[in-house]
C-alpha cells in the first residue's frame, strides 16, 4: 500500500510540477502578449494622432489661403469704391464747374 501511496504521490508531484510549469508559461505568453498590444496600441495611437495633426496643418493652411484671398478682393473692393469716389467727385465737379459757366454766359 506504501508503494501504491508513494508512487501516487509522485505522480502528483509530477502532475503539480507540470501545472505549474504550464502556468509560468502562460503568464510569460500573457506578459508577451499585453506587452504585444500595448505597444501595437501606442504605434497605432501615434499614426493617428500624425494624420490628425497632418489634417489639422493641411486645414489651417487652407484657412490662410482663403483668408489671404478674401483679404485681397476686400482690397480689390475698397480700391474700386475709392476709384468710383473719386470718379464721382470729379463728375461732380465738373457739372457744377459747367453750371457756373453757363450761369455767367
Amino acid at each position: 500500500l506504501q508503494v501504491v501511496k508513494d508512487e501516487y504521490l509522485g505522480k502528483l508531484k509530477e502532475s503539480e510540477e507540470e501545472t505549474r510549469k504550464k502556468f509560468a508559461e502562460a503568464r510569460m505568453d500573457l506578459k508577451y502578449l499585453d506587452e504585444n498590444i500595448n505597444g501595437k496600441m501606442d504605434e497605432a495611437v501615434k499614426k493617428i494622432s500624425n494624420k490628425l495633426d497632418n489634417e489639422i496643418e493641411r486645414i489651417n493652411k487652407d484657412a490662410d489661403d482663403v483668408r489671404d484671398k478674401l483679404e485681397e478682393e476686400i482690397h480689390k473692393i475698397g480700391d474700386n469704391i475709392h476709384d468710383m469716389e473719386n470718379k464721382l467727385l470729379e463728375r461732380i465737379f465738373e457739372e457744377e464747374e459747367q453750371r457756373k459757366k453757363k450761369m455767367t454766359h
